[in-house]
């Protein structure tokens, strides 16, 4: 099993003891194993699908993500799973499952086991403000695995594909502009969603 910390950004305050007080450091829930179940569209175990647990809510400046292969039951396990919010993914055969889970200091929590289907795609249209064509923009689907990603054609115009049935956020990003977030939902396996119109707008420098 393999396990890599995407580096992000986070605000750390750190508050002094004053007047001889000691400072008071609230213990951290330990954490926890997960399981998770994966099974092929027919409904059997889907023995030696690639499934990833990765974090979305930042821990000391990181997103984890830990990857893992289904086994002969079509489970893998991940050790030491800290509470957070996590997207747990998986693929196979050309196709694709994902789903939230919510890691708390309560226990294990229960996942239905994911099924893999056909995965869907979301299209579109990113421009760049003030610009005469609007190629280049990397278009992608966060947290889900793999990570879908794409560009824009000179007109801005996208087909991101790779993305299982839910409700995900979609990323689009290109040097020099400030990035935008939108939110869409593939409802049933195979589905292609028109996504709303975005625009970039320059950001400026040193402040991307």
């Amino acid at each position: 099993m393999r396990q890599i910390q995407l580096l992000g950004v986070s605000l750390v305050l750190a508050v002094a003891g004053c007047g001889g007080h000691s400072s008071i450091t609230n213990p951290q829930p330990p954490p926890t194993s997960v399981t998770i179940e994966v099974r092929t569209a027919a409904g059997t175990p889907a023995a030696g699908a690639d499934v990833q647990l990765a974090s979305t809510v930042l821990v000391g400046g990181y997103l984890q993500v830990t990857y893992g292969s289904a086994d002969n039951s079509g489970r893998v396990t991940f050790g030491s799973v800290a509470p957070n919010l996590y997207i747990v993914a998986a693929s196979a055969g050309g196709n694709v499952a994902a789903e939230t889970l919510r890691v708390t200091s309560t226990g294990p929590p229960v996942l239905p086991a994911l099924r893999l289907v056909k995965p869907g795609a979301f299209r579109g249209r990113a421009t760049l403000q003030g610009a005469t064509q609007d190629d280049g923009v990397f278009v992608s689907s966060l947290a889900v695995f793999p990570l879908p990603l794409t560009e824009t054609d000179p007109r801005g115009a996208f087909l991101l594909g790779g993305v299982p049935p839910g409700h995900w956020t979609v990323e689009y990003e290109r040097p020099g502009f400030r990035s935008v977030q939108t939110v869409g939902m593939i409802a049933s396996p195979g589905d292609t969603v028109e996504l709303p119109a975005v625009t970039l707008v320059h950001a400026p420098p040193g402040n991307p």
